[in-house]
């Protein structure tokens, strides 16, 4: 029997629903949302997208539902159709004849979802009815809209927006097929309306322009408050820096932001990482990987070894057939990224995890202290001095074990390390060597050359202060004769 729509008191801050991020920071937490803040997240992802009762909506999802209730709530209560595709059951490779299938017009993804799929289409494939493209979660990088550009009809917009579960939408940036992307990474544009965007530094105050700093939001719409978590409610609610009574929110991102207000988004703050004293946001090393033409995806996770010093592995996913050796990559890096952000551990994987359509680090392989694989065949050490060297490099850059002609900064060494290197030699072979003979020698077996030839201009320099010696003793007629005497040897050593 149907009945009538209970009436029931609903105020727009009575609690509405609990709903839990997705744990990005190691610990997922429950949080309050009321009636007011759900119903305006909608809003403005209805009223940003035009999205009307003629939309036909992807809900894309791989843990059930509650992944895609944000394309399920804009869908349904703007009078669309959702057309809901399981991921993890139906596999990518089934999800363009689904699109077309369907007629899709609204397509919302991760930028890491978004590449897989796009990498597995043919170079002629188009999808005609999809209109709006929405990518969040993520950095967006130039290389996303290149196959937006090739895979996307004309009329087709693609989105690059920027929000999390506390405040919902933050920013948006539109892209259509004459927008030119300067930099590598892609803006994600200007705050969206009711909402305003801060940057505040370490002390807490507001980063300047081109500075980057957390990414704080101040806006009547969020309800602060963590469900029986007052501890996390504290650290990331907190009272206006700009004075007030108001609350913002810290979201623990970082960001950068523009001249004329426009935001971009380096990721979270968790992966920005001090290296040898410098701060490095490890998504502006990702941006520049996946610029070079032969890797697909790319990501960097900053390790600790044990007595040693923070370093950087990189995780490199190659287009189908492609070879890339590391020293083709390293020196691809140098053009664009300081000698301390250049990473000193290369991985080649299959494919990057996933979790939530997004990039899972903390499922990627640590390294250990093998010797990478190189381009180049391990060669062991010949002699003694070769043998000493290894050792020295091995000492120095944790790996074992180390050929002799491998590179030393393909095998991780950096600026840094090379000071170290040069300081024990100069200790056990006592040769006086300058820095730059490692960069202009980098493997054991050029060392060991430029040892030995060193070694033997100071045996001569020291032949020559006997002969000067002996010289000061002898009269004038005896020097002469033995100056002849030793200039016919020498000669008979050239003639040889």
């Amino acid at each position: 029997m149907l009945q009538d729509n209970l009436c029931l008191p609903s105020s727009p801050d009575h609690r509405a629903q609990v709903v839990y991020t997705s744990g990005s920071t190691g610990q997922p937490k429950g949080l309050l949302r009321n009636h007011r803040r759900l119903l305006h997240s909608t809003m403005i992802l209805i009223n940003g997208g035009r999205i009307c009762a003629d939309e036909r909506v992807l809900a894309l999802y791989n843990l059930g539902f509650a992944a895609a209730i944000g394309e399920i709530l804009k869908g349904l209560l703007s009078g669309a159709a959702v057309f809901p595709f399981d991921i993890k059951k139906e596999g990518l490779s089934l999800l363009a004849d689904y699109i077309l299938q369907h007629g899709i017009t609204y397509f919302a993804s991760s930028p890491s979802t978004f590449r897989y799929f796009t990498n597995e289409l043919s170079e002629k494939q188009i999808f005609p009815s999809v209109r709006l493209i929405e990518l969040t979660g993520e950095p967006l990088s130039s290389r996303e809209v290149n196959s937006y550009n090739r895979h996307f009809a004309d009329q087709c917009l693609l989105v690059n927006r920027l929000g999390n579960s506390e405040t919902g939408t933050l920013c948006r940036y539109f892209i259509d097929k004459q927008t030119q992307i300067i930099t590598g990474i892609v803006p994600v544009g200007y705050a969206v309306d009711d909402k305003e965007v801060l940057l505040i530094d370490d002390a807490g105050k507001e980063a300047g322009v081109n500075q980057v700093g957390e990414i704080v939001v101040r806006c009547h719409y969020f309800v602060p408050e963590y469900w029986n978590c007052r501890e996390s409610t504290n650290l990331k609610f907190l009272p206006d820096p700009r004075g007030g009574d108001q609350v913002v929110f810290c979201t623990g991102d970082l960001g950068r932001m523009l001249p004329d207000s426009c935001l971009i988004y380096l990721g979270r703050k968790d992966y920005e990482v001090k290296i040898r004293g410098y701060k490095v946001a490890l998504t502006e090393i990702e941006i520049v990987l996946e610029k070079h033409p032969k890797v697909s995806n790319a990501a960097v996770v900053a390790w600790d070894r044990e007595d040693r010093e923070q370093y950087l592995a990189a995780y490199v996913v190659l287009r189908d057939n492609q070879k890339l050796t590391i020293t083709e990559l390293r020196s691809f890096l140098q053009d664009s990224l300081a000698d301390y952000m250049i990473p000193s551990i290369f991985m080649f994987l299959d494919s990057l995890p996933l979790a939530n359509g997004k990039l899972d680090r903390k499922a990627l392989p640590r390294p250990d202290d093998n010797r990478p694989n190189l381009s180049q065949q391990y060669v062991r050490a010949r002699n003694e001095i070769e043998q000493s060297l290894v050792q020295i490099w091995e000492e120095v850059l944790g790996i074992q074990p180390v050929g002799i002609q491998d590179s030393f900064f393909d095998l991780g060494g950096h600026s840094l390390g090379a000071t170290r290197v040069i300081s024990q030699v100069i200790k056990h072979f006592h040769v006086d060597l300058p820095l730059k003979s490692l960069f202009e020698s980098p493997t054991v077996a050029a060392m060991a050359s430029l040892i030995t030839e060193h070694r033997a201009k100071k045996l001569s320099e020291h032949e020559l202060r006997n002969i000067l010696e002996d010289l000061e003793s002898m009269s004038d007629e005896q020097a002469q004769k033995f100056l002849s005497e030793l200039g016919e040897t020498k000669d008979e050593f050239r003639d040889e």
